[in-house]
């Protein structure tokens, strides 16, 4: 995954998409409690299936 980021992600932007990953992760996509029925991207999701 990290390697496919990387080679989609221009340099200059990886700062931000990291940061707003990261705020995905304590708002959307939470290890307990995760909000799905919000998700943007639920349908790529494995847990969702």
């Amino acid at each position: 995954l990290r390697a496919k980021l990387e080679s989609e992600i221009p340099p200059k932007q990886r700062m931000k998409t990291h940061l707003i990953l990261i705020e995905f992760g304590r708002r959307i996509c939470r290890a307990r409690n995760p909000k799905c029925e919000e998700c943007p991207i639920k349908r790529y999701c494995e847990v969702e299936k």
